[in-house]
């Protein structure tokens, strides 16, 4: 039993018999040299899931860290105040493509 992932790695189109459409692929598939059409979707499911990765990316607000701040407290006697606190930052995720 091999290991890995056990889901294809691309979608095939929901039509199958769409004379346009095979067209279309065949002469992309002789165009770019492919072997066959699965190697086509497979490369057509990677475009598609690297530009949804860069649209999230560029849709989500950009945060910029800064050092956190020190505030002076005015503490009673007794009270067990800290005289500073942090304040907290908050990170962006990563993002393969920016």
């Amino acid at each position: 039993m091999s290991t890995g992932k056990n889901t294809k790695g691309y979608e095939t189109p929901n039509h199958p018999y769409q004379g346009e459409r095979i067209a279309e692929e065949a002469d992309l598939i002789s165009r770019y040299g492919l072997k066959n059409k699965e190697e086509f979707w497979r490369a057509q499911s990677e475009l598609r899931n690297m530009r949804r990765e860069r649209a999230d990316c560029s849709a989500r607000p950009r945060v910029t860290s800064t050092p956190p701040r020190r505030r002076a407290r005015r503490s009673s006697p007794g009270s067990g105040a800290s005289a500073s606190s942090a304040t907290t930052t908050t990170s962006r995720r990563s993002c393969r493509w920016t």
